[in-house]
């Protein structure tokens, strides 16, 4: 599309071929919005209803299964984190969408239309970030992460200083540990 002597490259939502310009520029209107809303009700509302649903039905078995005093607390903190890191990662770039279709002008050099692209540049990797986020706030909040690291780390340490104390390589393949001193030449 040539805006202003320049060349600009977009997302037509437009038909091809349609010669009248008013209808064209109403139509691509149009169906950007069409786009717009239904991102926002497909890749947000929708699936922030279904996560809020589930997550309920888990809390009230949850709450069934144990008596009120013997309740651990890591269940509900891992359904609260994973609400909210969906509702920090996908909302500021549904709401940067939505904010661009209100003030969607014609005028694509605007600052304003830059900082709002540059925006949902950002906020879209963002988004994409939840994907990433959950599998690790399952680990770091569902188990003993904190125990497990430090024995890891414990392992490791000891096994550097067995090394270096007594001048030998530990090699390791499955279950057989083969030892070799080490002579200076």
């Amino acid at each position: 599309m040539k805006v202003n002597q320049t060349f600009t490259c977009l997302l037509s939502f437009c038909g091809v071929g349609t010669i009248n310009w008013d209808f064209l520029i109403d139509t691509c209107a149009f169906r950007y919005q069409v786009m717009t809303i239904t991102l926002f009700l497909l890749g947000f509302v929708i699936p922030f209803t279904v996560i809020m649903f589930c997550y309920a039905a888990i809390i009230l078995r949850l709450r069934k299964k144990r008596p009120l005093p013997s309740q651990s607390s890591r269940p509900f903190r891992i359904i609260a984190a994973v609400i909210i890191t969906f509702v920090l990662c996908w909302a500021p770039f549904h709401i940067t969408a939505l904010m661009e279709m209100v003030l969607n002008t014609n005028d694509f050099l605007s600052p304003l239309h830059i900082r709002i692209i540059i925006t949902l540049q950002i906020t879209s990797s963002l988004a994409f970030i939840n994907s990433c986020l959950n599998p690790l706030l399952y680990v770091f909040i569902g188990q003993n992460y904190k125990a497990e690291i430090r024995k890891s780390f414990l392992k490791v340490m000891e096994r550097a200083f067995v090394e270096s104390s007594t001048g030998t390589h530990i090699y390791s393949k499955s279950t057989n540990v083969v030892q070799s001193d080490e002579t200076e030449v």
